[in-house]
């Protein structure tokens, strides 16, 4: 058993396509799982296959093609703590030390945290961290929350059999 990340021209190519084939195989239950769930509860539920380099940016660009109004990501908590504000001496400071401007200084930048500082103010971005949002762990991103509007229940989002509209996105 190999524990850690191991470069991939140091690993037989046998090796890597059986990886390979297994966490695309997990990814696919994931997602299986999650359709069943969303059935289950009536959600309708658009699959959309992204192929990029910068799956950030291409999430980002197809926001205003298939007018997506509301996005909810997952994050880990590895990567939101590469998010959470710089600590300076045990504590945590909410400006940067060079004149005290009030912007919060981030460690770090990940797909989530890209997408929600450059999505279209007409999409409203939520992150979801151990099944909580976790937007107000996230003050650096401040030009966006004055922004965010809450998510409308599903009563309130007028479809004609009820329900409503959900994409998925799979990177």
């Amino acid at each position: 058993m190999i524990v850690g990340m191991i470069p991939r021209h140091q690993v037989k190519q046998e090796m890597v396509q059986e990886y390979v084939t297994q966490e695309r195989a997990k990814r696919k239950k994931l997602l299986l799982e999650f359709l069943n769930k969303c059935s289950a509860s009536k959600v309708k539920v658009d699959v959309v296959l992204i192929e990029s380099s910068n799956i950030a940016k291409a999430i980002v660009e197809i926001i205003p093609i298939l007018k997506i109004r509301k996005l909810v990501m997952g994050t880990t908590q590895s990567s939101l703590r590469k998010l959470v504000l710089r600590r300076s001496g045990g504590s945590e400071v909410a400006e940067r030390r060079s004149g005290g401007s009030g912007v919060a200084e981030r460690r770090g930048s990940g797909i989530a945290d890209w997408i929600f500082q450059n999505a279209l103010d007409t999409c409203d971005v939520k992150i979801i961290c151990e099944g909580k949002e976790v937007i107000d762990q996230m003050i650096g991103w401040s030009h966006r929350i004055s922004n965010v509007k809450s998510f409308r229940s599903t009563q309130e989002e007028e479809k004609p059999n009820g329900s409503f509209w959900c994409k998925c996105f799979i990177c």
